[in-house]
C-alpha cells in the first residue's frame, strides 16, 4: 500500500457543545481520504495536551468549529495560536514552497449565535482568512450536509497540492463491483448521496507474468462458501448522517476458478439459498461472482482482493471490512482470517494490517 502520504487534518472544537457535528465531520473527511485527528476519540491514558500539539504539528488542515464556547475557551484559542504560528512559518521551515499554501491551512466554520466582534483573536483570524458560516447552533440543524460538502471542498483543493514525503497508508475507498479484467469500464456514481459508495469498476493494472493470480476473485469466478459460517464481524459506518452497524459472517472461501482462497463477507440473512439462489450440496454453496456482489482491494491492481455479497444500498467503504476483521482478530477471534488476509495484504501479523489502514 504505497504511494504518497494521506493528508491529515486536525479539528478543534468545544468538545460539550460540538463533539456529534466534530464526529460527523471527521467521518465525511475520512471518507474523503483524509486522515483526521479529533480529541474526542482519544484512547484512555493519552496526555490530552501532548496528543493535540503533535496532531496540529502534523496536519495539512486545521478545521475550527467557532461558536461562543469556542471562543471563549482559553484551550481552544491556544490551539489556534499553535496553528497560526506554525503556519506563518511553514515555508520558511521548509515544509512548504511557493506558491503552495502555507500549512497547516486553517479552515474555519462559525455557527450561529457568534458574536464576531467580541473576540479579539476571531476578528484577526476573519480579517485574513475565508469563514463558512453555518446558520444554526451545530451541523444537526440547519443544512449541515451542505456545511459539510462546501468544507470538503476546500479540504480538497489542499490536498490535491504536492506532499513531501511518502507513507504506506491506504486511503479509505469505496467497494467496487467485480468485473473481468478482459472487460474496460468507467466510473459512475451511484447516487447524488456524498456518504454513499461510488458503485465504479476499476480495471486492475496489466499484470505480468510473473504474478498471474495476483488478482483472487474476479466476475464469472466460481465460488465454494460454507453452508455455515460463525465466525462473524460487526462493521460500522455512517450514511446519510445516520451511524449505522451490521454483522457480517466472515470466511475464507475457495475459489474454484482460479485455485486459491479468497476473504469473504457476507451479511447476515444472506447465507441462505433464496439469497444463494442456489440449494447448498454437501455443506458449501456454489456462487458465481457476479454484479450482485462487491469487493474491496488493497490497491488498483486488485492485490488482496475481499468479496462482499450483501444489500448494495448499504454504503459503507472498504477499510470499514478491513478494521473490522483486523480488530476482532486482536481480540483473539478469527485467527486463520486474521492472518492469512494480512498475509495476503503484504502484513506479517494482522497487528502490522490495522496498523497500516487505521495508523
Amino acid at each position: 500500500m504505497t504511494g504518497q502520504q494521506r493528508p491529515s487534518a486536525m479539528i478543534s472544537l468545544h468538545v460539550r457543545t460540538m463533539e456529534t457535528s466534530g464526529i460527523m465531520l471527521a467521518e465525511a473527511l475520512r471518507n474523503a481520504g483524509i486522515d483526521v485527528w479529533i480529541c474526542v476519540e482519544m484512547n484512555a491514558g493519552e496526555s490530552y495536551r501532548t496528543e493535540i500539539v503533535k496532531h496540529i504539528k502534523k496536519a495539512d488542515i486545521v478545521i475550527l468549529l467557532i461558536n461562543k464556547e469556542w471562543a471563549e475557551s482559553g484551550e481552544c484559542e491556544d490551539e489556534y495560536n499553535l496553528a497560526k504560528r506554525l503556519n506563518l512559518k511553514s515555508h520558511e521551515s521548509g515544509r512548504t514552497a511557493r506558491p503552495n499554501d502555507r500549512k497547516p491551512v486553517i479552515l474555519p466554520i462559525a455557527f450561529e449565535g457568534l458574536d464576531w466582534e467580541a473576540y479579539e483573536h476571531i476578528e484577526l483570524l476573519a480579517a485574513n482568512t475565508n469563514f463558512l458560516v453555518h446558520k444554526a447552533k451545530d451541523l444537526t440543524q440547519g443544512d449541515g450536509q451542505a456545511t459539510i460538502e462546501k468544507l470538503l471542498v476546500s479540504a480538497k483543493k489542499v490536498i490535491e497540492q504536492p506532499v513531501l514525503s511518502q507513507s504506506d497508508s491506504p486511503s479509505p475507498s469505496p467497494l467496487t463491483s467485480p468485473t473481468s479484467t478482459s472487460t474496460s469500464t468507467s466510473s459512475t456514481r451511484a447516487s447524488d448521496e456524498d456518504d454513499k459508495l461510488e458503485e465504479k469498476s476499476k480495471r486492475p493494472a496489466a499484470q505480468g507474468k510473473s504474478e498471474p493470480t495476483k488478482v483472487l476473485v474476479e466476475k464469472g469466478d466460481e465460488l465454494k462458501i460454507p453452508a455455515i459460517i460463525d465466525d462473524t464481524v460487526t462493521v460500522k459506518w455512517q450514511q446519510m448522517l445516520l451511524k449505522h452497524k451490521e454483522i457480517y459472517h466472515v470466511s475464507l472461501v475457495q475459489n474454484l476458478t482460479k485455485g486459491c482462497e479468497v476473504v469473504m463477507f457476507i451479511q447476515a440473512g444472506y447465507l441462505m439459498k433464496d439469497k444463494m439462489k442456489a440449494e447448498a450440496k454437501e455443506g458449501y454453496y456454489h456462487h458465481t461472482v457476479g454484479s450482485h456482489m462487491q469487493y474491496g482491494q488493497k490497491d488498483a491492481t486488485g492485490a488482496a482482493r475481499f468479496v462482499v455479497y450483501h444489500d448494495s444500498s448499504r454504503k459503507p467503504y472498504q477499510h470499514r471490512f478491513v478494521e473490522s476483521l483486523g480488530e476482532t482478530h486482536l481480540k483473539g477471534n478469527l485467527p486463520h482470517v486474521g492472518l492469512e488476509f494480512a498475509k495476503m495484504c503484504g502484513q506479517t501479523t494482522a497487528v502490522n494490517l490495522v496498523k497500516a489502514v487505521v495508523g
